[in-house]
């Protein structure tokens, strides 16, 4: 079978909300503060699908720096919910910062590449 493109990203995004929907339930049963972070993580994830759907059903690449940017957001989180998992809560701030200097890079790159179109 062959899918286009908007059809792809709208499947991931209801994927990434089932899976953020399962971590908020087992949130209620675990106390551990990893699953709440890894459950925003999938949260913006299927925030990132949204934009990278409307990105493709529209077709303009308006709103890359956006999807760049919350797949940055998803990465910090995931390791911010590991850092809490395995005991490591004290080295959240450099995930922050690092998320902090990854964004910046994104925002630099996708200005000069729209610069040089």
């Amino acid at each position: 079978m062959i899918f286009s493109l908007p059809t792809a990203t709208l499947s991931a995004f209801l994927a990434a909300l089932v899976l953020a929907g399962a971590f908020v339930y087992i949130r209620r049963f675990d106390g551990t503060r990893a699953i709440s972070w890894w459950a925003a993580a999938m949260i913006a994830n299927a925030a990132r699908q949204l934009v990278n759907f409307a990105s493709a059903y529209y077709g303009t690449t308006q709103l890359e720096l956006a999807s760049n940017l919350t797949l940055v957001g998803v990465g910090t989180l995931f390791l911010i919910g590991t850092l809490h998992f395995l005991g490591y809560a004290r080295h959240v701030k450099w995930a922050i910062v690092g998320f902090a200097a990854a964004a910046v890079g994104c925002a630099y790159s996708d200005r000069k590449s729209t610069r040089l179109n």
